[in-house]
């Protein structure tokens, strides 16, 4: 089955939104910027197989994002890292 255009949209959007559930800066800069790429590299697609095996594919990695949010958001750091507290002697 090809998904429609607006199906595709809104994965995309999803997998945006998903980035905002991580705390830390890092990973949510990578899953931002993972998802922004691959839809850019695969904009052009037209072959109705490829893009259903892309959308699946978009819909495993929008689960796994949400899901290791989810672990990101559970097991946080009441404060910051290590590396961020000042040396005292």
């Amino acid at each position: 089955m090809t998904p429609t255009h607006s199906q595709t949209l809104s994965l995309y959007r999803s997998l945006l939104r998903s980035s905002r559930i991580f705390t830390n800066y890092n990973f949510r800069s990578y899953v931002y910027r993972r998802s922004r790429d691959a839809f850019r590299e695969n904009r052009g697609e037209t072959n109705a197989e490829a893009v259903a095996r892309l959308y699946t594919k978009g819909v495993k990695e929008l689960a796994v994002a949400q899901r290791q949010g989810t672990i990101d958001r559970m097991f946080r750091p009441k404060s910051g890292l290590v590396v961020e507290y000042p040396v005292t002697r």
